[in-house]
């Protein structure tokens, strides 16, 4: 399963969550059909318990 993105995307979302999360990313995706974004990754990270604090909701 592959989970297409942007490379600069790919870059910022690296920095903020987990690296075990685009796989779970591209499930949720391909289930809502829906492209890859930050504001898909948000609540995946959410789900798998990631302090809340370490993630900035603000950021674009």
């Amino acid at each position: 399963m592959k989970l297409r993105i942007e490379r600069t995307l790919a870059q910022t979302l690296a920095g903020e969550f987990p690296k075990g999360l685009a796989k779970l990313v591209a499930r949720y995706c391909r289930h809502k059909q829906l492209g890859a974004s930050r504001k898909v990754f948000l609540p995946c990270a959410m789900f798998r318990g990631p302090d809340p604090a370490a993630v900035a909701v603000d950021a674009p």
